[in-house]
């Protein structure tokens, strides 16, 4: 090429001209990254670039063939036993043919291979294979020394000096020099080869400094860095910034003073403020005023540099505080000072601040911001509070109007947070406000406030500056770089140190914007950053989006590479549209790459999986992988898109489409197996579970009818003891007349008690079958209920209960059976008086039902005890009696579930309302029908009509008092006529106390001690066995003898009755002198076991009985009386409250174990303790009196002798003959 040696002459001149290597001239000044062997270059001399058909970057180097996508570096490297590969590593030269697939040419004999993109690996032509243009091209590039590159404005050209930059139009040149402070400069200055590829991306190759590469849209951003004295800032640390009116910028450091840079030159020149003239130099914020004036806030204090004077002043440090954040002026030219502990106004004729804080309604005391908006409003930036608007700002006053904005302001006009480091205003009045949290964009206007932060685009939260650039756009700094909002498309974008930038990290509140040329300054850690906005462009290029790498069940896959015995990738990833996996395989990676080379690492990404994924998922450079595990069977497709730095998206996605097989068990003819097993398995499940119900259902039938005669004997054997055993008495006894009389109605009414049972059952019977039928007739409603009601009167008023009808009606005719509705009342206002208490209400009331279903409904109220929710449900069930801690009356169980099955044969409903302690209300509705089946016969008996009066017998007793030693019986029964027919036939012999039901008779025993307890077995609350049980267990009550009373008669009832204890077991009908002679039976048993106890020893006692509880009984009794024999305070109570028992019980236990009281069973042990203690010889009278618990040895003697019946020494005397 011949102008090569004039290019050489040029660049020789301008190296000398040129020290700093610049020409006078419009420039491009780039700035490079650099990629070396610490990225994963196999050597640094780099000869040969290239950009194939995907986007990757090709070089060569003398260590092999690199490809590069941005983030990953792969070699080629010569192998002699693969045929597939180059054969040597010098890279002599790289090119592209006319479809972009890439050609590289070794040394040392110029071979040229192709690369294979299908198997990635080299193929070697034949040389006639070769196309001629292909030649000329590696000829004509690399057989000169100098290497051009060039687009419409500028020409570049390697030299061994450097990379040479020419302008097409003014033909100014520069030249890139390798400088070892600047990180941006080139290398190496032995540049090897240039290549600039369509995306606008210069890639320079050097000798031994790798490949450097500089984006032609590079960001026009400056830097100032510290550096030497003249040469750069005082400090790296920047964190304020103002420009005085000559021009000048001044900067201040964290800790070092100030830089001030002027530009009166084409090389700016740097001078510096230090302690000769500030006394602290810890500057936090500079402030240029409309006098010219340059106020400087430090930690420790405020000063001002007066230009005219050329003299620094101190202001007075009696301030608000002095540290010094802020600093801005007013319209009126007043100087304002946002302080660590307040907000002040300074006059600088009096030196006086004027402080305000949150006293005088500021948000905040830790002043981070001033700013004076265009309307002449103060605004104040706090650390504490958030922050304060006021209006027209009057200084030296404690008056001001203000206006405060927090976090915990009301929704729609709340800030991020109240940590607010910096302020800006924009053409439309906004007032933005970076925080800890996030940007805030106030409307004053409105009292409305708009957040940005991480979830709406921003890339950091912690903002530390924002400013407006004039134009339309906020810009924000943060420890992540800088962010643009544009304010017309609400669109953010972010640029970060590989954009150009100072470095990611900037300082709170370091900021300043020239309002000249609208620059802007960010000072950070690492310098100041300044650009002008309109200025920084946007890279237009989309990337190009290539798949990179798959891994499957955390395998990484290569061509040929077998996962299970079986290849799945045949060719590159790159040429691959389709893989094919096993339900083994059903998991997989694939990492991706937006090939973009200007800061690959602020692209952005979206993938996505077709057929699994709903939405796009959003991604950046550092997590470029989609992992998926545990796919179903089915064809998805995989879409990844890509974004530059810019934010600029690929147009089209790269794709993968992925095949998950169906496993052989999910074949179709397998499911169809499965459908038939399952099918038999449900068969046979449903085969064996069926035949189980109808075992239960046989059982539960079984065992109903087994209940069904247990409880209806019982019902049957009641009356029947209550006939049998008077009328044997009528027959052997001959009693007088009154007494005679009285067996007479106790058993009649018994024997209609025992017609009604059976007339209802048969009723009950002919209802299940079907066959019972109504005759009905028109009758009068009202005065038939009145009538029926008036037939319990004389029941309600013997058992001091109010009853009464209420209706509004005075007639309504229905078609009803009088005989069946009169069994429904019968048993409604039976159950109604039985279980109100004396001095309740009952209450029958009548109303007429109007709507779809014309009629009368009529209900039953009264004030009993009620009936738990629980229960309601089932009261209606035959035998059914509320379990609800009450006495029940007496009764079959049949009658309410009677009473409904006749209501609903009248076509009606019957319904009920309870509340425990509020009463119960049953009420039944009956239809008013024309028309219905009617029986031609009336079945009416005269027990069915009868009034209930007759079914309640006038009591009857005959006051025999019992002897005064007589045994105390107690009788547990729920039937009043069973109850006092026994007392009534042992109350001559015996003292007698009853309870309704078992847990009211386990209180009374308890609280009485009986000598004997008769108790039924069938009863609500708690039944015979269960008091049985409790009784026996219990300490208190262990001894007592117990009779059962019951209907049933079988050895299993016995057995089971005997197992908790009962002493005799009578069975219903019963005789009343059979009972009686039970009753004596165990008396005089139990008597005998006293006499028994009487004569033993205190160490023989437990022995006496076989009863484990009063064997327990009486061995602590014994345990406790010897370990306190000594003691004086051994008595009754004490022993009682030992054995957890009042004195009465106590003493009614001993009695009726030992036929002792409690003093004599005490004294007894003291007795025997010390006639051994005598006979031991070893203790006199007195002395044993004391070992005994006797402190007077007279009291001990008059014992002895009323025990022993001689006196302690003829006792002695006696002993000693013996021997």
């Amino acid at each position: 090429m011949p102008k090569a040696p004039h290019i050489h002459l040029l660049c020789s001149l301008l190296t000398l001209l040129f020290s700093a290597g610049e020409v006078c001239g419009q420039q491009l000044h780039l700035k490079f990254d650099q990629l070396t062997v610490d990225n994963g270059l196999p050597q640094n001399s780099v000869y040969s670039i290239a950009k194939d058909k995907y986007g990757f970057m090709w070089f060569g180097t003398w260590g092999g063939a690199v490809r590069y996508d941005g983030y990953n570096v792969q070699v080629f490297r010569a192998n002699e036993k693969d045929s597939t590969a180059l054969s040597d590593n010098r890279i002599s030269g790289i090119v592209t043919d006319s479809l972009q697939n890439i050609w590289i040419e070794v040394e040392p004999h110029g071979a040229l291979f192709q690369f294979d993109y299908q198997t990635e690996s080299f193929h070697r032509p034949r040389e006639g294979q070769v196309p001629d243009y292909l030649r000329e091209k590696l000829l004509k590039r690399y057989s000169y020394h100098t290497k051009y590159a060039s687009n419409q404005q500028y020409e570049w050209q390697t030299s061994d000096y450097g990379l040479v930059q020419i302008n097409k139009t003014t033909h100014d040149t520069l030249i890139y020099h390798a400088d070892a402070r600047n990180p941006m400069s080139l290398s190496d200055h032995l540049v090897k080869d240039v290549y600039l590829d369509d995306n606008g991306h210069l890639w320079v190759g050097t000798q031994s400094g790798g490949v450097d590469h500089a984006d032609l849209y590079d960001k026009a951003f400056k830097n100032y860095y510290k550096g030497r004295r003249g040469e750069g800032l005082i400090d790296n640390v920047a964190r304020a910034i103002c420009m005085d009116q000559s021009g000048r910028l001044w900067i201040g450091s964290e800790n070092q003073g100030i830089t001030i840079l002027s530009f009166d030159h084409a090389t700016p020149s740097y001078s510096y403020i230090g302690g000769k003239n500030l006394p602290d130099l810890r500057i936090r914020t500079l402030f240029c005023d409309t006098k010219g004036r340059v106020w400087i806030g430090t930690k420790k204090g405020l000063f001002y540099f007066d230009p005219k004077k050329q003299e620094f002043t101190s202001c007075t440090m009696d301030m608000c505080h002095p540290s010094v954040f802020s600093i801005t002026e007013d319209h009126n030219g007043t100087i304002w000072v946002g302080t660590f502990y307040g907000l002040a106004s300074y006059d600088p004729q009096t030196d006086k601040f004027h402080c305000l804080s949150t006293t005088n309604g500021l948000a905040g005391n830790q002043i981070m911001d001033l700013l004076m908006d265009h309307k002449g409003q103060l605004w104040a930036a706090t650390e504490d509070g958030g922050i304060s608007c006021i209006k027209n700002p009057v200084p030296y006053s404690n008056e001001q109007d203000i206006t405060n904005y927090r976090h915990n302001s009301a929704p729609g006009n709340r800030l991020l947070s109240n940590r607010v480091f910096s302020l800006a205003e924009d053409h439309l009045g906004h007032i933005w406000a970076a925080s800890d949290a996030g940007l805030n964009c106030i409307y004053p206007d409105q009292q409305s406030i708009q957040h940005y932060s991480t979830s709406n685009g921003l890339i950091d939260d912690l903002t530390m500056a924002v400013a407006f650039d004039g134009s339309h756009s906020i810009w924000t700094s943060h420890t992540k770089g800088l962010s643009r909002l544009d304010l017309a498309t609400n669109k953010i974008q972010h640029f970060n140190r590989k954009d150009g930038l100072q470095g990611n990290e900037f300082k709170q509140s370091a900021v300043f914007r020239n309002p000249t040329d609208h620059r802007l300054y960010f000072g950070g850690s690492n310098g100041m950053t300044t650009f002008i906005p309109s200025q920084i462009k946007t890279n237009p290029n989309p990337p190009n989006m290539a798949l990179t790498r798959l891994s499957v069940m955390h395998q990484e896959l290569n061509i040929g590479t077998k996962v299970r015995d079986r290849v799945i990738l045949k060719s590159s990833l790159l040429t691959t549209e389709a893989i094919t996996l096993t339900w083994w395989e059903k998991s997989f990676q694939v990492e991706f790459a937006a090939i973009h080379f200007t800061n690959p690492l602020s692209n952005k990404y979206q993938y996505k999986l077709e057929g699994y994924d709903e939405a796009w998922i959003t991604t950046d450079a550092t997590r470029r992988i989609a992992s998926y595990a545990n796919l179903p069977p089915g064809e998805y497709t995989f879409k990844v898109l890509g974004a530059n730095s810019d934010g600029v998206w690929s147009e089209s996605p790269a794709m993968l489409k992925i095949i998950v097989l169906t496993p052989w068990w999910l074949s179709w003819w397998a499911v169809c197996f499965y459908f038939m097993v399952v099918a038999c398995v449900v068969w046979l499940v449903y085969r064996y579970l069926d035949s189980k119900i109808q075992l239960r259902k046989k059982e539960a039938i079984h065992h109903s009818k087994l209940q069904f005669f247990t409880e209806i004997s019982h019902e049957f054997r009641t009356p029947l003891t209550l006939i049998i055993d008077p009328l044997d008495r009528l027959i052997h006894e001959k009693p007088k007349k009154q007494l005679a009389e009285h067996y007479y109605h106790l058993m009649r009414n018994n024997a209609q008690q025992l017609l009604m049972l059976i007339n209802q059952l048969l009723d009950f019977r002919k209802l299940e079958a079907g066959k019972l039928r109504l005759n009905l007739q028109s009758i009068d409603i009202v005065p038939f209920v009145k009538k029926t009601v008036a037939s319990f009167e004389h029941l309600a008023e013997k058992k001091d209960i109010a009853l009464g009808v209420e209706t509004t009606l005075s007639s309504y005719p229905i078609r009803i059976d009088e005989d069946k509705i009169t069994m429904v009342l019968n048993n409604l206002l039976s159950n109604a008086l039985k279980f109100t208490p004396s001095q309740g209400k009952v209450q029958v009331s009548l109303r007429p039902e109007e709507g779809t279903a014309k009629g009368v409904y009529i209900e039953v109220k009264d004030s009993g005890p009620g009936i738990p929710k629980a229960e309601q449900e089932n009261v209606f069930g035959i035998f059914y009696q509320v379990k609800n801690g009450k006495a029940r009356s007496e009764g079959s169980g049949i009658g309410l579930a009677l009473t409904k099955e006749l209501v609903v044969l009248h076509g009606g409903e019957i319904s009920i309302e309870s509340s425990l302690g509020k009463g119960t209300t049953l009420g039944f509705f009956l239809p008013d029908t024309s028309s219905a089946p009617q029986s031609s016969r009336k079945s009416k008996t005269p027990e069915e009509a009868s009034s209930p009066v007759s079914a309640e017998m006038e009591s009857f007793t005959i006051d025999q008092p019992a002897p005064g030693d007589a045994p105390l019986l107690l009788l547990v029964d729920d039937n009043e006529e069973i109850k006092s027919y026994i007392k009534m036939h042992l109350q001559g012999q015996y003292t007698i106390i009853t309870a309704a039901n078992g847990r009211e008779g386990v209180a009374k025993a308890f609280d009485n001690i009986p000598d004997l307890i008769i108790s039924d077995v069938m009863m609500p609350d708690m039944h015979g066995l269960q008091l049985c049980q409790q009784l026996k267990t219990d300490m208190r009550t262990s001894h007592i003898p117990i009779i059962l009373l019951t209907a049933k008669q079988s050895d299993e009832a016995k057995s089971e009755g005997y197992g908790t204890g009962a002493d005799s077991y009578v069975t219903k009908p019963f005789s009343t002198q059979v009972l009686k002679a039970r009753i004596k039976n165990l008396l005089d048993q139990r008597q005998h076991l006293q006499v028994k106890f009487a004569s033993a020893s205190p160490e023989e006692l437990p022995s006496c009985t076989a009863n484990p509880v009063d064997k327990a009984f009486l061995e602590n009794a014994r345990e406790y009386i010897e370990h306190n024999l000594e003691s004086e305070d051994l008595d009754v109570d004490s022993l009682a409250k030992k054995l957890n028992m009042s004195r009465p019980q106590f003493y009614r236990k001993i009695k009726g174990l030992t036929d002792k009281s409690a003093a004599e069973f005490i004294t007894s042990f003291r007795m025997e303790k010390a006639s051994k203690l005598l006979r031991s010889g070893e203790f006199n009278v007195s002395e044993t009196a004391y070992k005994v618990g006797y402190n007077l040895p007279n009291n001990f003697s008059r014992a002895f002798i009323k025990h022993f019946g001689v006196s302690p020494s003829q006792y002695i005397k006696g002993k000693r003959k013996n021997t």
